[in-house]
């Protein structure tokens, strides 16, 4: 009797893209920011985008806009969250005194550097990446932008916002 096996290893979910952001700031800064640059309304989204590292719950904050006209939904989240954890006591003189240790976690391993993302979903291409590109350039508090190749991604499973 002969076997029929359906491998779903390819799947093509190129319909997004990826811009990194280089900035030293808060991401409400950064949200009120690309808000008003790029005219979108990017709001915090009630749950924070949860994974799981090794066993250990991260948050990373998640914003979202959708954009009914252009028929794309933009997303802005961190590429870093740090969990901290107690290590133990430490003796300072006559009061011992709680050390805690904050480990970083990447939601892209493979970007380590970058310290948030834009995830464009279109239904078309409506939106210019050069203009776009331009217009992130010139917010002053923003080190740097790009768009990163969808073939670079390693951890796609950890853009899934839905």
């Amino acid at each position: 009797m002969l076997t029929h096996k359906l491998v779903l290893d390819e799947v093509e979910d190129d319909y997004f893209k990826l811009i990194a952001l280089h900035c030293f700031m808060e991401e409400y800064r950064l949200a009120f920011l690309l808000n008003k640059h790029l005219q979108l309304k990017l709001a915090r989204t009630r749950k924070d985008l949860d994974l799981t590292f090794n066993g250990i719950h991260v948050q990373f904050p998640l914003y979202h806009y959708e954009d009914v006209s252009k028929q794309c939904r933009f997303y802005l989240v961190g590429n870093r969250a740090y969990v901290e954890g107690g290590k133990g006591l430490e003796a300072v003189g006559l009061f011992d005194k709680e050390q805690w240790d904050a480990r970083p976690y990447n939601l892209l391993p493979e970007f380590q550097n970058v310290d948030y993302f834009i995830k464009i979903e279109e239904e078309g291409t409506s939106i210019s990446d050069r203009v776009m590109l331009n217009t992130l350039k010139e917010i002053p508090q923003l080190s740097t932008a790009y768009i990163v190749e969808n073939e670079k991604i390693k951890s796609k499973d950890n853009l899934i916002f839905d």
